[in-house]
């Protein structure tokens, strides 16, 4: 007769409170809140691997140790990110999907997982779930492969600055939406943290960067909610809290919740949109701009949906995911034609066509795809063919294909003798063979680390996972560093005022501090 043992609700409850680990497709480690706990609720944290057993660990460390990695809280969710790149990258560990591991004590504090027992984390559909793809783009012309996106052109904003103008009013405007698929909202947050949620999100660097390229933007502005729906749909207005005029820039977030309609709108998705007036410093109508400027534009606006996905998934706590992949579309209208918006320069229409007045441009996230930077030239080719009908537009369309590298991002690393260079051209940023880091206008010398090492070598400049970025000798000792572990910076960039710059999404966190005006 067999010997049957009862399986007990509590030892159910147990095995699922457990500590628990997840080793994500995009190089983070995360943890839920019984393996921060059993970590000693840690600030940071030192990485542990073995090769043979092939078992990842961590202990709980300062985060003035040399080797700690900055532990984040997601705000909206009892678990935790720790970013882990390089070491994945260093040890070969593979991450083609996300995997999730019961957590091991192996003692003396250290607590960590085999890599051998993962399961697969599937999404709410049961198909294995990756990360959503947001840094390659094929274009698109085709509407029926965006659908939902096509929907952009239909959304209005509430504010009454928009509704008090007469008809045929409207100035030339400028709307990016994207989408990306996420699991739905839960009981929690409340919607006042959901919306505050939303506006402190509004503030990143990549979207206040964005409106800034299209649009002046006073000092007095600031983001403030304005309509919406309940939980499902948040709506934003940059302003100086004035109702008279239209505000600089709108935002419209809609979020997929369990149980709700979206109003005919695809509930896998959440959905961000910026509408955005370009105007210049007194408030009038911005000039138009030529295409190297717009190219600049649409490779900002490819590289949005990054930025949303960090957002859903660190600060609201939302499983996203690449099914259906991610989308992002540029809308761009002018009252008489688009000429409005963009300066051609010496170019000239073929005869007998005339400019448009909208451009519509879709982009689909695929892994075989091109960077924000080629994507962004795909659009220019489609509205120089199809809305302006410009003649002999080529060449210039192939030196941005061409384009240098102006930004280094986390991970990336800036070997002796290679540059980033300003969009313009004008600035250059070098990591010289003798190690010295030097900004350089033309010939001249803007600023230099001072760092220079004999003999000359394989010297690299590498931007941490913990956002420090370091100068490291051939053997890979630092040499100098930006002290910004712990901040949240992800990219290096040297800019068309000579300013070299290390941003997170909030803001800079360390600069060169030499600024040249536009005019120099």
């Amino acid at each position: 007769m067999p010997k049957f043992e009862e399986f007990t609700r509590a030892e159910s409850r147990a095995s699922r409170g457990g500590p628990m680990f997840s080793l994500q497709a995009r190089g983070l480690i995360s943890l839920n809140h019984a393996a921060f706990a059993a970590l000693g609720e840690p600030e940071a944290v030192a990485l542990l691997y073995d090769a043979t057993e092939q078992i990842v660990a961590m202990r709980k460390v300062p985060r003035s140790y040399p080797n700690a990695y900055v532990v984040r809280k997601q705000q909206q969710a009892q678990s935790y990110l720790v970013g882990a790149r390089g070491f994945i990258a260093h040890y070969n560990i593979p991450i083609q999907r996300a995997l999730r591991f019961g957590g091991q004590d192996f003692g003396d504090g250290v607590w960590g997982f085999a890599l051998r027992e993962g399961t697969v984390v599937q999404n709410r559909r049961g198909r294995e779930a990756g990360p959503p793809i947001t840094d390659r783009w094929r274009c698109t012309s085709d509407g029926f492969e965006v659908p939902e996106l096509m929907k952009i052109t239909h959304v209005g904003m509430s504010h009454p600055g928009y509704m008090s103008r007469p008809p045929g009013g409207n100035p030339p405007s400028v709307r990016v939406g994207m989408l990306i698929a996420c699991s739905p909202l839960g009981p929690k947050p409340a919607t006042s943290g959901l919306r505050s949620s939303f506006l402190s999100f509004l503030q990143w660097a990549p979207i206040m960067e964005f409106i800034a390229a299209l649009s002046h933007v006073d000092n007095g502005v600031a983001w403030a909610p304005w309509g919406g729906h309940g939980r499902i749909m948040f709506e934003a207005a940059l302003t100086d809290s004035g109702e008279a005029d239209a505000p600089v820039a709108s935002a419209l977030l809609l979020l997929p919740e369990s149980g709700k309609s979206r109003y005919g709108r695809d509930s896998r998705f959440a959905e961000l949109v910026l509408h955005v007036e370009p105007r210049g410093q007194e408030g009038a109508q911005a000039s138009p701009v030529n295409l190297a400027a717009w190219h600049d534009r649409f490779a900002r606006a490819l590289k949005l949906p990054a930025a949303l996905g960090r957002f859903l998934s660190d600060e609201l706590g939302l499983a996203i995911s690449d099914d259906p992949p991610a989308q992002v579309g540029v809308w761009l209208t002018a009252p008489r034609a688009m000429s409005e918006l963009v300066d051609t320069e010496q170019l000239q229409p073929v005869r007998g066509t005339a400019a448009l007045s909208q451009f519509i441009g879709w982009a689909l996230a695929d892994p075989n795809g091109d960077v924000a930077e080629a994507a962004a030239v795909d659009w220019l080719t489609e509205m120089c063919d199809n809305t302006l009908h410009l003649d002999g537009y080529e060449p210039k369309l192939a030196r941005m294909r061409g384009g240098r590298k102006d930004e280094l991002r986390i991970g990336e690393r800036l070997s002796a003798g290679r540059s980033l260079y300003s969009a313009d051209g004008r600035f250059r940023f070098e990591v010289q063979n003798d190690a010295n880091l030097v900004v350089y206008w033309g010939r001249t010398p803007l600023w230099k680390s001072d760092t220079p090492r004999s003999p000359r070598g394989a010297y690299y400049l590498m931007l941490e996972e913990d956002g420090n970025l370091v100068l490291h000798k051939p053997d890979g000792h630092g040499i100098w560093e930006t002290g910004t572990a712990g901040q949240g910076a992800d990219s290096l960039r040297m800019q068309e005022d000579g300013n070299l710059v290390l941003y997170s999404d909030r803001g800079a966190v360390w600069s060169s501090g030499v600024v040249l005006a536009p005019e120099a």
